[in-house]
């Protein structure tokens, strides 16, 4: 065995004064995933009450959009280009032992855990301490939310395959799973109660979900869906999932609009619609 020769007192153990090397002493508190968190749910707060003061009542929906989309990626990418500075920050807090020297000893009995007074020996048998559980603990919810989420998916990808009766174009129509709401989901529009709405409202109605459909509003909400869920301590996702929503209804609206003369018209459908998904 190679060990290093160096001042400062023997180790605990080291009750026969044998040379050894005390082990390199760790940070009591996992710092870089903690940093990481901190810092990006920091940014996430910052940005959204940004949003929220300066362009929640702005017109510029496509802007907003791409506003909110964009903060979560800084978000979540500053506190990684700030990750090597803080690491060799805080590594070079860790003191690692100066050998002066190296010589060759024989290997010698490390003393039995038995020997070992009894508050050593709860940190010899268990070297978990409590931000490692909290760790554990909120990667547990992590996952539970994300089984959650991916279930959800995969049954309204089954729905839609099964409940398609109907291909048009680039987009399928099928049958809405509850049977009340109009929503699309990627390329399938699914359709609800359509009872009592003539032939224009119906076309107005897969009009706006084909903007849904166009504009790629499924992955906005995946995204955001996932973040929430990762950051899932932190309640400003729930912001920006409402805030995403609702530009994305202002989004197909506008275009819908834009082919619609009777504007008064297509507001009562739509608030007719929203009274049934109530």
């Amino acid at each position: 065995l190679v060990f290093g020769l160096g001042g400062g007192k023997p180790h605990p153990y080291n009750r026969n004064n044998r040379i050894c090397l005390s082990p390199v002493p760790r940070p009591p508190v996992p710092l870089l995933p903690m940093s990481y968190f901190l810092q990006a749910n920091a940014f996430l707060i910052f940005f959204y009450a940004l949003y929220f003061l300066m362009l929640r009542r702005e017109t510029f929906f496509k802007w907003n959009r791409g506003y909110l989309l964009m903060s979560v990626v800084l978000s979540l990418v500053i506190p990684l280009l700030k990750m090597p500075e803080f690491i060799q920050r805080n590594t070079q807090n860790i003191a690692l032992p100066a050998p002066i020297e190296q010589i060759i000893l024989p290997t010698l009995p490390a003393p039995p855990i038995a020997d070992l007074p009894t508050s050593e020996k709860k940190v010899a048998e268990f070297r978990w301490g409590l931000w490692e559980g909290l760790l554990i603990g909120y990667a547990i919810v992590v996952l539970l939310l994300l089984g959650r989420f991916l279930l959800s998916l995969g049954w309204l990808w089954y729905v839609g395959k099964d409940g398609v009766w109907q291909k048009e174009g680039r987009y399928y129509l099928a049958k809405s799973p509850d049977g009340k709401q109009n929503f699309s989901f990627f390329r399938t529009l699914f359709l609800g109660d359509i009872q009592g709405l003539n032939e224009a409202q119906l076309h107005q109605i897969i009009q706006h979900e084909l903007a849904h459909i166009k504009q790629r509003h499924s992955w906005d909400i995946i995204f955001l869906e996932l973040v929430h869920i990762f950051f899932w301590l932190n309640p400003i996702g729930l912001f920006y999932k409402k805030s995403i929503r609702k530009i994305h209804e202002y989004l197909a609206d506008k275009q819908v609009l834009a082919y619609q003369n009777d504007k008064t018209e297509y507001a009562n459908l739509i608030l007719s619609q929203t009274k049934k998904n109530i």
